[in-house]
């Protein structure tokens, strides 16, 4: 049975958390230099593609951890 579109945005989702959450961990424990697209998302579980698809690279994926922190520590985004 085909997911509903409802589903497949969850999943979307989803994938897009567990890589930034996977890279928040990865370059925290290796820094951004010794981390690697492979660990990040054997990590996440998710296939090497969708961090193109999700963020367009690995320094797209810098800056949505660093966005992040700001909206973490700082309590607003970057605009």
């Amino acid at each position: 049975m085909a997911r509903s579109d409802e589903q497949n945005r969850l999943a979307r989702e989803r994938a897009r958390e567990n890589i930034l959450q996977a890279a928040i961990e990865t370059f925290s424990e290796r820094g951004v230099a010794g981390a690697s697209i492979a660990e990040i998302t054997q990590r996440a579980g998710v296939a090497q593609g969708l961090v193109n698809y999700h963020f367009g690279g690995k320094e797209q994926l810098v800056i949505a951890v660093i966005d992040r922190w700001f909206e973490t520590v700082l309590g607003f985004a970057r605009v």
